[in-house]
């Protein structure tokens, strides 16, 4: 296991309230699993976040400098746990970083192979 793991992050700017932030993501590879999981990620007061302009965008991070929240996801009629389309409990995950490092421009390779 790196001490460092490096992501690509994803950003957009939403509406709430009439006021306007941003919010990022990412997914991350899950060895155990073998699957792709997809996380809202949240950068602490303490350190800046990318700007919207420069996502997507590799960054890096130091284990040490995140941490995983993870939640269910209730529905607000019934107060039950929400679920998806295959019976299993949707969960929230949220990444938490408190540092970070600028690594690159994301660059899309998922065409390479097309015309």
């Amino acid at each position: 296991m790196t001490d460092n793991i490096s992501m690509n992050i994803f950003g957009k700017a939403v509406s709430w309230n009439g006021k306007t932030f941003a919010t990022y993501f990412t997914k991350l590879h899950n060895n155990k699993t073998n699957e792709d999981v997809s996380f809202n990620v949240k950068f602490r007061q303490e350190c800046d976040q990318p700007a919207l302009a420069d996502c997507p965008c590799t960054i890096e991070v130091p284990r040490a400098k995140m941490n995983l929240q993870e939640r269910i996801i209730v529905d607000k009629d019934t107060e039950a746990p929400a679920m998806n389309a295959d019976g299993s409990v949707k969960i929230s995950r949220n990444i938490w970083i408190s540092e970070w490092k600028y690594l690159a421009p994301f660059v899309d390779h998922s065409l390479d192979d097309f015309e």
